[in-house]
């Protein structure tokens, strides 16, 4: 079994964190279509909820909405696209990092093109600073 190892993630101008069990470059055998597949803790996907669409606020007819919710005593990521409107519940699973802990998490792959690493002093990154100030006010 792979372990995972916490890394910076890129995804449409938002700088998140998550992790990734991917140790060796890049390849067409452990990523999809070339982009990686991370998984987020719940902390991380409660950093993510108020960045999820405000790069799309001009045009919102293609929103996603991406939530925590309590079913049968467990937290549950619930994922909706609006442009196919459905819906997808994922479970929380363990993994094991690289040091040795393990932690719950969840797939956040979703068809995004994600990819590792932050790009620091771009528009995006100073715009996504100054909306999350504007969120703790």
């Amino acid at each position: 079994m792979n372990k995972y190892r916490k890394v910076n993630l890129h995804l449409a101008g938002l700088n998140l964190e998550g992790y990734l069990s991917r140790g060796e470059e890049r390849n067409r055998h452990n990523t999809w279509n070339g982009w990686e597949c991370p998984v987020m803790t719940a902390e991380q996907i409660r950093k993510w909820i108020p960045l999820q669409n405000w790069l799309r606020e001009p045009d919102p007819s293609c929103v996603d909405e991406i939530s925590l919710v309590e079913k049968s005593g467990k937290t549950i990521l619930r994922v909706y696209w609006s442009d196919e409107e459905c819906s997808e519940m994922i479970e929380s699973f363990e993994v094991e990092l690289r040091d040795g802990g393990k932690i719950d998490v969840y797939s956040v792959e979703l068809g995004y093109c994600w990819e590792e690493g932050h790009y620091e002093g771009d528009d995006n990154t100073q715009r996504q600073d100054e909306h999350l100030a504007t969120l703790e006010n």
